[in-house]
């Protein structure tokens, strides 16, 4: 019998690029089936996104990877966003991405509190995020970490150069956040 370890979490490295690429991919294949045109998900250009990734890992890029015997699973992309005016220094959660066959497993909300811990402990007080206001189980994950939409709603063309109709969500992270896994 094969002993299963728990989930390790750690920063991920330019090293990691292509994994990080196919795992986004996959995901987004599986989770946007119906939100985004098919052309474009089987189109995504995965070696140009490698090379993004791979600058933006050496550009100093945050990226929280959670890895299950040996392989990365899950991976977060956050970024401080504004100079910490009015006593609050928020980031912006810009992609949480799962490994479809680890679907429904923790490993999202697990990820989501090992990087709450992290930005804590740096002093940040809020953490923010744009989700499609049509991915149901996106949504329901971050309502149940403690998120709550704050009635902010736009149209982005930026990302895919269509029309996508996205929510924002707020969390404020308090000490209780300290305690990571």
């Amino acid at each position: 019998m094969r002993e299963e370890r728990a989930p390790a979490y750690r920063n991920a490295t330019p090293q990691d690029a292509a994994d990080l690429v196919q795992l986004q991919a996959d995901a987004w294949r599986a989770a946007y089936r119906g939100l985004m045109p098919p052309a474009f998900l089987e189109g995504l250009d995965l070696d140009a996104a490698r090379e993004r990734c791979e600058q933006a890992l050496h550009g100093g890029a945050s990226m929280l990877v959670i890895e299950e015997s040996g392989q990365v699973v899950g991976s977060c992309h956050f970024e401080t966003r504004g100079d910490g005016r009015d006593g609050i220094t928020p980031v912006e959660l810009l992609a949480l991405n799962v490994a479809p066959k680890s679907w429904r497993r923790g490993h999202g909300s697990s990820l989501l509190v090992a990087m709450f811990g992290r930005l804590r402990a740096t002093g940040c007080d809020e953490v923010f995020l744009w989700v499609l206001s049509g991915n149901v189980p996106a949504r329901r994950l971050y309502e149940a970490t403690g998120f709550k939409t704050d009635g902010d709603a736009r149209t982005n063309r930026e990302l895919t150069g269509f029309p996508l109709h996205e929510v924002c969500y707020r969390r404020q992270l308090t000490d209780d956040d300290l305690v990571t896994s």
